[in-house]
């Protein structure tokens, strides 16, 4: 994965981007069924993640950010 990096020598643009697929990317995905369930006054809405935002692995400090975000 090119953006795994210890938190010593990540780059802020490898954190933003594992950041804005899983978390941004969950939000928008939710935001755009929300709106149709809230219309149909019924739904139910079930987001899943990974384990890795409670354990994550060395170097993949951003993607259990971003699975805990979730």
């Amino acid at each position: 994965m090119p953006h795994d990096r210890s938190f010593t020598t990540i780059e802020e643009s490898d954190w933003d981007a594992v950041i804005t697929v899983h978390v941004k990317g969950t939000f928008a995905v939710t935001r755009s069924i929300f709106e149709w369930m809230k219309k149909a006054g019924r739904g139910v809405i079930v987001n899943t993640s990974s384990s890795s935002g409670m354990v994550a692995n060395f170097g993949q400090g951003n993607y259990g950010a971003a699975k805990a975000g979730i």
